[in-house]
């Protein structure tokens, strides 16, 4: 495996995303046919990261939704068919992980049961643990799988990702003002302790991940 850089996609790069998340290997997995268009408004909203090698051949894409307050919602994730087992949807998963620690945002995805065994193999190795479980919610009756990974109950798995994954990531006015709102929703909780440690975990982020 050659050099892998993580980051936001980019205008261009939405039609080899499509590609991928459509391909038979993975479109089985993510619910039929991904359209253009909400991929596009998705790069548009720095809502999708992309993992390209050196050569800027794009191998695997990770769509979130930040609509939520205090949590990131992982979504739509996908490696090119050649490229499988090389850990680049770890490296995805790490990438929203840092950013949701910049946000002080606690992460939550969810899988369709019986669906796609890789995924509930993946997850409790990245730090997210089963939550609720939603029977008979989606497609086919099948029933729904809630996974949470919170900063703070669970060790982050910043480890998880190989070294030679590189991670183009950027601290935003944004950042500092979600995670400004999520310490004051803690204070008013008395929960100075919980703010420490987020504090603390930010910090770290900050020196060993943000350019």
């Amino acid at each position: 495996m050659r050099d892998v850089t993580i980051r936001l996609a980019k205008p261009d790069e939405c039609e080899e995303i499509q590609k991928i998340f459509n391909a038979p290997e993975n479109g089985q997995y993510l619910g039929g046919f991904t359209q253009l268009e909400p991929i596009k408004s998705k790069q548009s909203a720095g809502s999708l990261a992309v993992a390209v090698e050196f050569d800027g051949t794009i191998v695997g894409a990770n769509e979130v939704s930040t609509k939520h307050d205090h949590r990131l919602q992982m979504q739509l994730v996908a490696v090119h068919p050649d490229y499988k087992q090389s850990k680049i949807a770890t490296a995805l998963y790490t990438y929203w992980a840092i950013k949701a620690a910049l946000n002080g945002r606690y992460m939550r995805t969810d899988t369709i049961i019986g669906d796609n065994p890789i995924m509930p193999q993946l997850l409790p190795t990245l730090g997210f643990k089963p939550g609720i479980v939603e029977r008979g919610k989606v497609r086919r009756h099948h029933s729904l799988t809630q996974w949470v990974h919170s900063f703070l109950e669970d060790d982050p798995r910043f480890d998880r990702c190989p070294n030679d994954f590189k991670f183009e990531i950027e601290k935003t006015e944004k950042d500092d003002k979600n995670f400004a709102d999520v310490c004051v929703l803690l204070h008013k909780q008395g929960r100075m302790d919980d703010t420490l440690k987020l504090a603390e975990l930010r910090e770290w982020v900050v020196e060993e991940f943000v350019g």
